[in-house]
């Protein structure tokens, strides 16, 4: 049975043969820069950086508040934060890890780089005139928030979303990042949450992922994978999996890992 990632990679790759023929309610709590109770001040918080990392994280909402949960109140509500520029984004994720919870935002981070390319030479148009089914469409890059971890770390959280074009297959997912910026210097980013999904029917798929950053630097991960074979049917496939890791220095230290295996549920039950 296929994993989720390897679904949307094999359908991916698929696609590539075709075509060679603000903020919400639900965000996290902020406070203002005039509030009293915040220990470090928008200026203060950015000194250590140097003058383009500083100029980039001023354009995040500093937030104060631990833990930090990353889930769908984020995923789902994209549109109400500012873009990213493609220049930003491509040095948050200039040293992103080769690690599994990379692997699927890793492949469609480089279409992202793509499209933006196209946009600023003014060729998106012609791009999107000539794509194919299956192929991606549009890819955008999300200011979300900062957090000062301590004295030393900076955590920048931004985002990621992608759509195909609007047919089958199809495929569409949103991407949270945590970007550590260790005594003034940009170091691993990896995808803490996400929600992705795709299908050529009768097959569909859902990955979502979720994660809790606590004030110590411990970040704990839950992952739901949910494979639909034949929408049919009054079962699918769910597996769940948990991560954990440590914010150490400029690094996401592993700490554990607990992969779950495939099991048959009916699809009430998970909401499919």
């Amino acid at each position: 049975m296929l994993t989720i990632p390897r679904l949307f990679l094999y359908l991916h790759a698929g696609f590539l043969l075709i075509a060679c023929s603000g903020k919400n309610d639900n965000a996290p709590d902020t406070k203002s820069e005039n509030d009293s109770t915040t220990a470090i001040t928008k200026a203060d918080s950015l000194l250590d950086l140097n003058g383009e990392l500083r100029s980039l994280a001023l354009g995040f909402t500093e937030i104060t508040s631990f833990p930090l949960v990353l889930d769908t109140a984020i995923t789902n509500h994209f549109d109400d934060y500012d873009s990213l520029p493609g220049d930003d984004a491509r040095m948050l994720f200039s040293k992103a890890p080769q690690h599994n919870l990379n692997e699927t935002p890793a492949y469609l981070f480089d279409y992202f780089l793509k499209i933006d390319s196209l946009k600023r030479a003014g060729e998106y148009s012609a791009y999107v005139e000539s794509l194919d089914i299956g192929m991606i469409k549009e890819a955008r890059t999300k200011k979300l928030f900062r957090v000062r971890l301590h004295p030393e770390t900076l955590l920048i959280v931004w985002g990621m979303d992608y759509h195909s074009y609007e047919a089958c297959p199809w495929s569409r997912g949103s991407f949270v990042f945590v970007t550590i910026v260790h005594k003034g210097e940009p170091g691993e980013t990896l995808c803490l949450s996400l929600n992705d999904a795709g299908g050529d029917p009768p097959v569909s798929g859902n990955t979502e992922r979720q994660a809790t950053i606590q004030e110590d630097g411990s970040i704990s991960i839950h992952q739901k994978d949910i494979s639909d074979e034949d929408m049919d049917e009054p079962e699918v496939s769910l597996k769940e999996s948990s991560f954990e890791f440590m914010i150490t220095k400029n690094v996401f230290r592993h700490v554990r890992s607990k992969e779950g295996k495939d099991v048959r549920v009916k699809r009430e039950e998970v909401g499919y």
